[in-house]
C-alpha cells in the first residue's frame, strides 16, 4: 500500500483526531487501498478491535479500528477516532443523541437567493442509481429525516462559499442538500457530473472544518479544528478578488 501522510490534530490516551486528506477513503473498498483504516492498521494496530466491525457496501465486513464516524473519500478534514471501548461507546451515544456538532465549508455553483436557511428534507436511496442518495420523489424506498443549516459566507460571479452545519448524519447529506437547493458542491462527481470545475478545484470542494464533542461525562465540550487546505484557501482568495473586481457590474459581494 502506498504511504499516505495524515496529520494528527489531537491525541491523548482515549482519542485520536486526524485531518483526513481529500482522496483518501475512511474504510477500504475493493477498488482502492488508500484508507484511514489502512493507516491506522500500520500506525495503531492495537486499535483493530475497538468498536464493532462494519460492513462496506452492505457486504464486506471490516474492522472498525475505533473510527467513530465517516467522511466521503473526496471530503477533507477532521475525523474522530477512539482508542478504547469506553471512549467509543461514549462517543457513539453522543452521535446517536445528536450531541456532536460539526461544521463544514463547501464551495457551490452559483449564487443563492437566500443567504442562509435550514434545509429540512429527508434523504433516501436514489431510485435509479444505487451509488447516490436523493430527496423527494427521486427516492426508492424509505427516507430518513435530515436537516442542515447553511450560511453564505462569500459569493463571487459564479460560485459561493457556504458554512454547512449538519444536524443529522445521513450518507452524502451535505452534497444532496446542496443539490436540492439547486447549487451542488463544486467538483462533485455524483451530484454535478460533467460540470466545469471552478476556482481552481480538481476535487470535491468540501472540508470538514471542526467537530465538538464531550470527552467524558460532566466534561466541558472539546472542539478540534482542521486547518483549511491550500486549495480551499486559494478558492476563497479568488472569490475575494471577484468581489474587488465587482466594479465591472457583475455584482459579486460578500454576505
Amino acid at each position: 500500500m502506498k504511504q499516505i501522510d495524515i496529520p494528527v490534530l489531537y491525541q491523548d490516551e482515549n482519542l485520536l483526531v486526524i485531518n483526513k486528506p481529500s482522496g483518501v477513503l475512511t474504510h477500504p473498498d475493493k477498488n482502492n487501498g488508500w484508507s484511514v483504516q489502512g493507516w491506522l492498521e500500520e500506525k495503531y494496530p492495537e486499535l483493530r478491535q475497538v468498536g464493532e466491525p462494519i460492513k462496506i457496501d452492505g457486504r464486506q465486513q471490516v474492522d472498525r479500528f475505533g473510527i467513530a464516524h465517516r467522511l466521503d473519500k473526496d471530503t477533507s478534514g477532521v475525523l474522530l477516532i477512539t482508542k478504547n471501548y469506553t471512549s467509543f461507546n461514549f462517543l457513539k451515544g453522543q452521535f446517536q443523541q445528536r450531541e456532536v456538532r460539526k461544521i463544514y465549508y463547501g464551495f457551490v455553483y452559483g449564487r443563492l437567493k437566500r443567504s442562509r436557511g435550514l434545509i429540512d428534507r429527508s434523504i433516501g436511496r436514489h431510485r435509479k442509481d444505487p451509488r447516490r442518495r436523493a430527496v423527494g420523489d427521486k427516492v426508492r424506498g424509505e427516507s430518513r429525516d435530515a436537516q442542515t443549516t447553511y450560511v453564505t459566507e462569500q459569493t463571487g460571479s459564479d460560485a459561493s462559499l457556504l458554512k454547512l452545519i449538519p444536524h443529522t448524519g445521513r450518507t452524502h447529506q451535505l452534497r444532496v442538500h446542496c443539490l436540492s437547493l439547486g447549487h451542488p458542491i463544486i467538483g462533485d462527481p455524483l451530484y454535478a457530473p460533467g460540470r466545469q470545475f471552478l476556482l481552481g478545484f480538481d476535487r470535491l470542494a468540501l472540508h470538514a472544518y471542526s467537530i465538538t464533542f464531550y470527552q467524558h461525562q460532566g466534561a466541558e465540550p472539546t472542539t478540534v479544528t482542521a486547518p483549511w487546505p491550500e486549495d480551499l484557501q486559494r478558492a476563497k482568495e479568488k472569490l475575494t478578488d471577484q468581489l474587488n473586481d465587482a466594479k465591472d457590474g457583475k455584482g459579486a459581494k460578500l454576505i
